[in-house]
């Protein structure tokens, strides 16, 4: 990544970056992610460049080319690209954006310059390369060649931070532009994309790796944990929970409410513990298993206190 992130004259400004003129070429810009935005990792803005390139070769008037990125110092992730001149109402559409407006009032002029039929058909284009792309008018300009450029950036994958260990996710069709790629009629343009196509699919599974590497070490020893819980749990011998199980009756719950507020109480401090075991531990799956069953037993045990009585199961 050879791109030095340098803040020059600002020409364009977006959702999630800002656009700068080229410090050294006058015929790029290069674009900055804003804080929080854009590619979560190096691996991810590297990615990003290489599917670029990929859709750049099979869609040359439609895709602005990619040269290169970066991440500064302080964590700027930033890429240059082809500048194309923006419109006269495109420029008033940058300046609405930038002042907090969504442009919804200029689609008309917007469409005007770029006929809906012709917009279509680069979409459809690009769908057939595998892209899912942002269909809105502002990410679309005709060139001075009449060309429509789609103007966003393409997202390689994204992070499913719900999966344990997070996973990244291709966020385009792989079998659709593999098969663009093999269809391309030029030797010497099918190359390169095969090339860059792997180089992505590389990024991508050590996105994986660092990925899962880092959950691994982000987790505490659940060493500690597991005595914490398993103090709590040994103060039930198993006739005590066999007891409670026994408890059916309101007369009976009534009966036993010290017992059952000490049992509520139990499973109230084992709740944080058993969240942290099972969510951000070295807890082994044989251990999970156990301390799963322990505080289910110990659950059920307490039951759920209705009119007719206490249930002790679903």
């Amino acid at each position: 990544m050879r791109l030095k992130f340098e803040r020059t004259e600002k020409v364009g400004h977006g959702e999630e970056k800002e656009v700068f003129t080229h410090p050294s070429n006058s015929e790029r810009v290069v674009s900055a992610y804003m804080e929080g935005r854009g590619p979560k990792s190096p691996e991810q803005l590297k990615g990003s460049f290489y599917l670029t390139k990929t859709l750049h070769l099979l869609a040359p008037e439609n895709i602005p080319d990619i040269h290169d990125v970066g991440v500064s110092e302080d964590d700027v992730y930033s890429f240059s690209r082809d500048r194309i001149p923006h419109s006269e109402i495109h420029t008033r559409l940058q300046s609405t954006i930038e002042q907090g407006g969504d442009g919804s009032d200029l689609i008309d002029e917007l469409e005007d310059e770029i006929p809906s039929s012709e917009k279509s058909k680069v979409e459809e284009k690009l769908g057939d390369l595998g892209q899912f792309i942002d269909s809105n008018y502002g990410n679309f300009l005709k060139d001075a060649e009449g060309n429509i450029q789609y103007l966003e950036n393409f997202t390689p994958w994204y992070i499913d931070q719900k999966s344990k260990p997070p996973v990244p996710v291709l966020d385009f069709d792989a079998d659709l532009l593999w098969e663009a790629i093999q269809n391309e009629p030029n030797e010497e343009v099918k190359k390169h994309c095969v090339t860059y196509f792997t180089r992505l699919k590389e990024l991508f599974e050590l996105e994986k790796t660092n990925l899962a590497e880092a959950f691994i070490n982000e987790k505490v020893d659940a060493g500690p944990l597991l005595l914490q819980f398993t103090a709590e749990v040994e103060k039930y011998s198993p006739e005590q929970i066999a007891y409670l199980y026994s408890v059916t009756t309101p007369e009976e719950a009534n009966e036993n409410t010290p017992k059952r507020l000490e049992l509520r109480d139990t499973l109230i401090r084992l709740k944080p513990i058993m969240d942290e075991l099972t969510e951000n531990s070295t807890l082994s799956q044989v251990d999970l298993e156990m301390v799963t069953k322990k505080f289910q037993e110990l659950y059920w045990a307490l039951g759920i206190r209705n009119a007719s009585g206490v249930r002790h199961s679903n």
